[in-house]
C-alpha cells in the first residue's frame, strides 16, 4: 500500500489508494472510564473484568461527600440557582444518556426547548460535567449545539441536587433515526460531514476534544441546520491535541484504537470517529454493529494493525469512490498523528459542496 501523503489543500493527492478488505459490521452501548490496564490483550478478557472492577469500586462517604461539596461550590459560579421548571414545562423525555435524562419541555409562551436532567450524585466524573457546561458556555458556532441556560436546583420531588442544562430543540430528532432508516448516497453523506466538521472543528481550535463522536449526538432542524451535540465526555487538550489521563471514554463501535487500548483520546481520535461516522452513515450503521458485541468489536479495535489499519473498519473499499475511500483513509491512520485534521478534511475534495445534493434530499 502506497505510504500517505497529507497535504492541507488535498491537490496532490493520489487517490488511487485502497484499504485491504475488513471483516465485519457495527454496535452501541457506552464504555465510560474504564481504567487504563496496560496490559490489555485483544485476546483476553482483561476489559470484562476491568468494567466489573468499576462497578464495583466504593468511595468512603467523607470523599464523596467532600468531592461533591466542591462540585457544587463550582457549579454556582456557572449555573443559575433555581428550579428550570419554574421556567418549563415538561411534555415527555427524548433520551436517555450516561449521565441524565432529555426531556421535551416548553415555557409559558408555548416555545420547545430540550432540558438535560442530571443528578449529581450519581455523577462518575464531576470534571466532565463542569468541561460540558464550561465548553457550552464559551465556544460558540451554528454547528454546535447552543446553550441556552444551566441551572442548578434541589428538586422537589426527591430532594436530589441536580443541574439542568437547557438548549434549543432540535425538531429532527439524531442522526441515528436517518441512518437506520436508509443507506446515504456518497453526496449525501458529504453533506452531513461538511456540517459535523465544521462544529467539530471549531471545538478542536479552541483545545476541546469532543470523544464521544456518533450520530446518536447529530442532531438535525428542519431548517437544515446540523449540530454536534453532546459535550458530556469532552476534555480539553495540550498544545499537542492530547487529552489528560487514561480513561477509556466514548462508545465502542467509534472509538479509536488507541483510545481502547492506552487511554489516549485526543483531537485525532475524534477524526476516526468521524470517518466510522462516514461509514454508518452509507451504510446505515457503524462498522461491527450487526455482527459483534460491544466486547467483542472492542477487542477487533484493539487488535487493528498496520500503517493504515489493515484488516481495518473499511469493509470492501471497492465499493467507495476513489475520493470517499481517501478521505477515509485520512481519518483511520493507526497512528493518530497521521491522520487529517478537521480543516484538512474540510478541504478534502469529497466534501466539495454539490449542487446536486440538498438537505431536502435528506428529509425525503
Amino acid at each position: 500500500m502506497p505510504k500517505e501523503i497529507l497535504s492541507e489543500d488535498f491537490t496532490s493527492i493520489d487517490t488511487s489508494m485502497s484499504w485491504d478488505s475488513a471483516g465485519s459490521g457495527y454496535a452501541s452501548v457506552d464504555f465510560t472510564e474504564i481504567p487504563f490496564n496496560p496490559d490489555f490483550n485483544s485476546s483476553s478478557s482483561t476489559l470484562d473484568s476491568s468494567i466489573e472492577i468499576v462497578e464495583s469500586e466504593i468511595l468512603s462517604n467523607e470523599i464523596m461527600e467532600e468531592s461533591l461539596s466542591d462540585l457544587v461550590s463550582e457549579l454556582c459560579e456557572l449555573c443559575v440557582e433555581d428550579s428550570p421548571w419554574n421556567h418549563f414545562s415538561k411534555l415527555h423525555p427524548l433520551g436517555q444518556g450516561s449521565s441524565g435524562t432529555v426531556y421535551l419541555c416548553e415555557n409559558a409562551k408555548g416555545e420547545r426547548v430540550a432540558v438535560k436532567e442530571i443528578p449529581l450524585n450519581k455523577l462518575k466524573n464531576k470534571q466532565l460535567l463542569l468541561n460540558e457546561i464550561c465548553a457550552m458556555q464559551h465556544i460558540e458556532h451554528s454547528n454546535l449545539l447552543p446553550l441556552n441556560q444551566a441551572f442548578i436546583y434541589e428538586d422537589a420531588v426527591d430532594s436530589d441536587l441536580k443541574v439542568a442544562i437547557v438548549t434549543p430543540f432540535a425538531d429532527l430528532g439524531n442522526l441515528i433515526r436517518f441512518c437506520k432508516k436508509t443507506r446515504h448516497s456518497e453526496k449525501l453523506t458529504a453533506l452531513i460531514l461538511r456540517q459535523v466538521l465544521q462544529g467539530l472543528a471549531e471545538l478542536h481550535h479552541n483545545s476541546i476534544a469532543h470523544r464521544d463522536i456518533k450520530s446518536d449526538n447529530i442532531l438535525l432542524s428542519k431548517d437544515g441546520n446540523v449540530f454536534l451535540s453532546d459535550l458530556g465526555f469532552c476534555d480539553v487538550t495540550d498544545d499537542e491535541g492530547k487529552c489528560g489521563g487514561n480513561a477509556v471514554i466514548g462508545t465502542p463501535y467509534w472509538m479509536a484504537p488507541e483510545v481502547i487500548k492506552f487511554g489516549a483520546s485526543s483531537i485525532k481520535s475524534d477524526i476516526w470517529s468521524v470517518g466510522i461516522l462516514a461509514l454508518e452513515l452509507f451504510d446505515g450503521e457503524p462498522p461491527l454493529m450487526s455482527k459483534f458485541s460491544a466486547i467483542e468489536a472492542v477487542k477487533l479495535i484493539a487488535g487493528y494493525t498496520g500503517t493504515v489499519a489493515p484488516a481495518g473498519p473499511m469493509e470492501l473499499p471497492e465499493r467507495f469512490s476513489p475520493l470517499f475511500r481517501h478521505f477515509l483513509n485520512n481519518c483511520f491512520a493507526l497512528n493518530p498523528m497521521c491522520r487529517a485534521s478537521c480543516q484538512q478534511l474540510l478541504n478534502h475534495p469529497f466534501l466539495s459542496p454539490c449542487d446536486s445534493v440538498s438537505f431536502s434530499d435528506l428529509l425525503s
